[in-house]
């Protein structure tokens, strides 16, 4: 069994945070990874959240495209 030793950065999220803000506020920056979400999917991550906040509350799933309108 071997134990591997990641580096990190100060901060948030093992220094992840500046790397976050900085795709999100910065966003003239590269995309390598093609990680950079487009406005869809920021929308259908802040309905997936609200949803489950609604699902804890009512004690039942909820549809979550239906929250689309």
């Amino acid at each position: 069994r071997d134990i591997v030793r990641v580096p990190h950065g100060a901060g948030g999220h093992f220094g992840g945070d500046v790397a976050l803000q900085m795709m999100l506020f910065g966003p003239e920056g590269s995309d390598p990874l093609n990680q950079r979400a487009g406005s869809r999917a920021g929308t259908m991550s802040v309905l997936c959240g609200a949803a489950a906040v609604d699902s804890i509350r009512r004690k039942k799933p909820i549809d979550v495209p239906s929250l689309l309108g």
